[in-house]
């Protein structure tokens, strides 16, 4: 299944990206939050 982000999935995306950069001292601490989330998914 390899079909195109809808513009409401990447609103979504984008957001949850903010929120994440937002709720981080660091870029390392976001970084490392985005990774978590990859590997919530394996």
């Amino acid at each position: 299944m390899n079909e195109p982000m809808t513009d409401f999935q990447l609103k979504g995306f984008l957001k949850m990206v903010i929120e994440i950069l937002k709720g981080s001292e660091s870029i390392e601490e976001a970084r490392a939050k985005v990774e978590a989330l990859l590997d919530e998914g394996k």
